[in-house]
């Protein structure tokens, strides 16, 4: 895998925490 996709893929998760709060 592309670490550079693993970024993108936990900075949208900790956007997706944020909205959820």
């Amino acid at each position: 895998m592309d670490p550079g996709n693993v970024d993108a893929l936990v900075a949208l998760g900790i956007m997706d925490l944020q909205t959820n709060q």
